[in-house]
């Protein structure tokens, strides 16, 4: 019986005698030394060339697994939230760095876990597959978007300025980008998942506003100094860590955070500030309450001290946004609503007054919009736009992932590498006209959607899309003034998210619908 199971090429093998054993294993040494070697010597984007061929082999060794069904859904769920938790409170400089190892990454760590758990399972079970295919496609539109998006970073890869550089990027995208969404669409699905990812980014706000409170009281990042060596991975970069970080031409610290950059803790308070305000709208416990309100005004002033426009915009369009998309709510499932009625109806109002405090007092202003503090940093936008619109032109397909730097050639001052401040300009640089069209209207949707949505949820799950719809508006304004991709495994997750809850309202109101027809 079992032997009927063993495959024929393999039932009988000829044992290899000395010369083709001492040939084959000087084979493999002289393989291993010549790859250490090329590992040795090339510099990082070019490790993806030796690397492709391993890449391969993998892929097809995937493919070749047998069907053996399970959906291992627990598992990749639990490692999925161990890395948002890393990915929210650990800095990205501290990372394991002993003699004769790669550096390790911790946050890393437990993403390749989620790949590895994922792709195994995805690959030996036709049943995830189907799961993973249907969580796609239940937002058709959503779906096609991203995927034509996709086809715009494939499309631009051999094209590119660098293609070395844009193989090793785009890889990497695949990674935090498309496992991500494709992961998180899968698990959205079942109850629980999102409420489990909404508690991870709301309820490690606090912990994170409370750290950069202590920065700015001691007007430095006081805890690189406690990493022991071996947590150092980048001396160069650990000693930039203590440099001063002021506000130009004033004596305004700036909070840098556990990321170690203003701007980047700035733009990831204003993607998760959002889900804290929910939590304290729908706390009912007194502890949770205190804790919560706190933590609110804890993270606004963590936001005020990072002195950074994303930060005060997502501040004041959350706060601004959330009451809005409320009482249409209540006023859609409880048209009797008094609160919710005069909430609705004194909206404009209150809009009219938020913009002329923003324009007629000069410290909002200077806040939101900025001011001669910030004039450097809008020149310099201006000027990139003013050079990259020749080099966009002349190729309106892009040049490929992760390029946008290298082929605008804008320096800042006293800075030896290439810079780009807009999102939006490195998306037309990179993938052109139509990966900048694709990505930027799959953001707008899943606000639109989202917003949609919300008005007709009902549990408190799929009452998340305020937050989620709040969060893409503040992502969709900030990255018109920043272009790290800090921040993208989390608006991937949470992308996925939108997709799975919103698919669950349309079927309740469809249910709810039938019931009363």
């Amino acid at each position: 019986m079992a032997t009927a199971l063993v495959l024929k090429p393999y039932e009988k093998h000829r044992r290899l005698g000395w010369f083709s054993r001492l040939t084959l294993g000087t084979s493999l040494v002289g393989l291993a030394a010549f790859y250490g070697l090329l590992c040795a010597i090339l510099p990082m984007q070019l490790l993806v060339v030796p690397l492709f061929p391993v890449l391969l082999i993998l892929l097809l060794i995937l493919w070749m697994l047998p069907d053996i069904g399970g959906v291992r859904d627990v598992s990749v769920a639990s490692w999925l939230v161990l890395f948002l938790i890393m990915n929210a409170l650990w800095p990205p400089i501290a990372a394991i760095n002993l003699p004769g190892i790669p550096v390790i990454l911790p946050t890393r760590v437990f993403l390749f876990g989620v790949l590895t758990i994922f792709c195994l399972n995805f690959a030996t079970s036709s049943e995830m597959r189907g799961e993973v295919i249907q969580s796609m496609r239940a937002m058709p539109l959503l779906n096609r978007l991203f995927w034509l998006f996709w086809v715009t970073t494939l499309i631009s890869v051999p094209i590119a300025y660098s293609i070395s550089f844009s193989i090793s990027k785009w890889i990497n995208n695949q990674i935090y980008w498309t496992l991500m969404l494709a992961a998180s669409a899968w698990l959205a699905t079942r109850p629980g998942f999102p409420m489990r990812v909404a508690r991870v980014l709301g309820w490690t706000l606090p912990i994170i506003a409370v750290l950069g409170i202590n920065e700015y009281r001691m007007q430095e990042m006081w805890w690189p100094a406690y990493l022991p060596p071996w947590l150092r991975s980048d001396p160069a970069l650990y000693l930039r860590l203590f440099e001063p970080s002021f506000r130009a031409y004033t004596t305004e610290y700036r909070v840098r955070g556990q990321l170690g950059n203003a701007l980047y803790t700035a733009e990831y308070l204003a993607l998760v500030f959002p889900f804290l305000v929910y939590f304290l709208m729908r706390a009912k416990r007194l502890s949770h309450t205190i804790y919560l309100s706190a933590g609110v005004l804890a993270s606004m002033m963590t936001m005020y001290f990072t002195s950074s426009r994303s930060a005060m915009i997502g501040l004041v369009l959350t706060l601004a946004v959330y009451p809005l998309l409320e009482s249409l709510r209540v006023r859609r499932q409880r048209p009797s609503s008094l609160m919710a009625s005069t909430v609705f109806y004194a909206y404009p109002i209150f809009a009219v007054m938020l913009a002329a405090t923003v324009v007629f007092w000069r410290r909002a202003h200077v806040l939101i919009l900025g001011g001669y503090q910030t004039q450097a940093s809008t020149d310099a936008r201006s000027a990139q736009w003013a050079m990259g619109w020749p080099k966009i032109f002349r190729h309106p397909f892009g040049q490929g992932a992760g390029n946008s730097g290298d082929v605008l050639g804008f320096f800042n001052p006293g800075r030896d590498a290439p810079t780009v401040d807009s999102y939006y300009l490195t998306l037309l640089l990179d993938y052109g006209f139509l990966g900048f069209a694709f990505f930027f209207a799959l953001l707008a949707c899943t606000v639109w959607m989202s917003g949609r949505a919300y008005i007709d949820a009902r549990d408190e799950e799929t009452l998340l899309l305020a937050p989620i719809a709040i969060a893409f508006t503040n992502f969709l304004i900030i990255k018109s003034a920043a272009s790290s991709e800090a921040s993208f495994p989390v608006v991937f997750v949470l992308l996925g998210i939108a997709i799975a809850l919103v698919s669950r309202v349309r079927a309740d109101t469809r249910v709810v619908s039938h019931i009363r027809a």
